[in-house]
């Protein structure tokens, strides 16, 4: 029995000894181990691939360095789908569009730039409503819906934004893969004129070359296409047939044209 009792009181007394042991040992608090995570201060901040700086109450410069190119970009544009409002009539009880200016920001990715709204609206929760003969939308809901890269790839809308695609060219055969690639593997290179006070050159987009009513090779809409050879850059971009960046609802003034005349190639 005292045998057995002295192999009990053995084991109890290792295992206070192993728990001592234990808790003498330091364990790294939160804090030293944050400290540790910290750069230090040999870590320098990427340059970045691009800029907006403000030239006055109404353009700011936008300078991309990855893409080689710059150009004027309005801070406002006005917008028809801007905001919603509550229409209460008697013909109808809907959410409706409000117009007024939003702000222009530049969206960016690898191969080309959006430059666009930050916002708009979106009227949701339709309901048809018989009207007449036939029936009538109305709107329950309006939300306000923030421009970004995914939106902009994969919107299907022709209005209130540029897509500028810039390429870096080496060949004439690289120019007729851009065309290709923008506008469709119908159209070609077409001819390239010199533009006056400029170092750079306009790009035709040529297409099939047969009547309208019998060609599949037709371009709705306006465009801009300039090549420079001693850069090696060329960007295009639609304009369509229409201003993109009215600064108010009655488009008695619009930035498009200053834009495009104040595009240049970089090095």
């Amino acid at each position: 029995m005292k045998r057995i009792f002295f192999i009990v009181m053995l084991v109890l007394w290792s295992l206070i000894l192993v728990a001592c042991k234990a808790d003498s040992v330091a364990t790294p608090s939160a804090t030293s181990i944050l400290d540790e995570m910290q750069p230090t201060g040999d870590v320098q901040p990427a340059e970045s691939a691009a800029e907006l700086v403000e030239i006055d109450e109404n353009w700011n410069q936008y300078t991309n360095y990855h893409l080689g190119f710059s150009m004027l970009v309005p801070k406002m544009q006005f917008r028809h789908d801007a905001d919603c409002y509550w229409n209460e009539t008697e013909s109808d009880s809907s959410y409706r569009p409000s117009g007024d200016v939003v702000p222009v920001i530049v969206i960016e990715s690898e191969d080309r730039v959006f430059i666009t709204g930050e916002f708009y609206s979106e009227l949701t929760l339709p309901m048809q409503i018989p009207s007449g003969n036939g029936y009538r939308t109305e709107f329950d809901g309006c939300e306000q819906v923030m421009n970004d890269l995914d939106r902009m790839l994969a919107t299907e809308e022709t209005s209130f934004f540029w897509e500028i695609v810039v390429w870096d060219i080496a060949s004439q055969a690289d120019l007729e893969a851009m065309v290709d690639a923008v506008y469709g593997e119908c159209f070609s290179v077409g001819v390239i004129s010199p533009l006056d006070g400029r170092e750079f050159q306009h790009v035709r987009v040529q297409g099939d070359g047969k009547p309208v009513e019998e060609s599949i090779c037709l371009l709705n809409g306006s465009y801009v296409f300039y090549y420079s050879p001693t850069m090696g850059k060329a960007a295009t971009w639609l304009t369509g047939q229409s201003f993109h960046f009215p600064a108010d609802a009655e488009y008695s003034e619009t930035y498009d044209e200053q834009m495009v005349e104040s595009f240049a190639f970089i090095k």
